[in-house]
């Protein structure tokens, strides 16, 4: 009888030992998935910036280089992905804090625009959702981005654009004009008073 019970306490005793081991395997597998989950989604949710080779060490280098391959990781037919604002504005906020910088000449400007813009007019929805940017961030006076400049080297480039309709490019040439006038070291518009 003695035999038994023992043999009965040790076969419980080593089954509740081995369910406990068992779920700390199965807590740290779960905790190891949701690690890798939480991780996918984070990369999902970040903007694919461009590597900048270990070689460039020079910041104006660095900055160049960015601003010239900015987009090259980014897939501008991905609905998902153009859809997802918080995305697309991370690496397009970068873009206009770069160009703001004060050592950016009109050509690296001009060529940062045109690059952008050929990528995203061949797809429709990513040309009304980066003309949306575009609008917000740089005309829209209440922006902290607010930029005459940089919008003007846009709207140039898009009423070139063989995607736009004439209507749509009307009315980008209407705000080109309206940004033109008054310039700084400009002859003021004539009004009336």
């Amino acid at each position: 009888m003695k035999s038994i019970s023992y043999f009965l306490l040790t076969v419980f005793a080593c089954s509740i030992f081995y369910g406990c081991n068992n779920r700390t395997k199965h807590s740290e597998k779960q905790n190891d998935t949701r690690t890798t989950q939480v991780s996918e989604l984070s990369q999902k949710d970040k903007f694919p910036f461009p590597e900048i080779p270990t070689t460039i060490t020079a910041q104006e280098e660095r900055k160049a280089f960015l601003l010239e391959h900015l987009w090259d990781n980014f897939d501008f037919t991905d609905t998902a992905l153009v859809k997802n604002r918080d995305i697309i504005e991370q690496g397009f906020s970068k873009q206009i804090a770069l160009l703001n910088a004060p050592s950016i000449n009109t050509e690296a400007l001009s060529s940062s625009i045109q690059r952008l813009c050929s990528a995203m007019e061949k797809s429709e929805l990513s040309r009304h959702v980066f003309m949306d940017l575009f609008d917000d961030y740089l005309f829209d006076p209440n922006s902290p981005c607010y930029n005459e400049n940089i919008y003007a080297v846009y709207l140039q480039r898009m009423t070139k654009s063989n995607f736009l309709s004439e209507a749509e490019k009307s009315r980008l040439n209407f705000r080109l004009k309206l940004i033109s006038r008054n310039r700084p070291g400009e002859e003021a518009t004539s009004f009336t008073y």
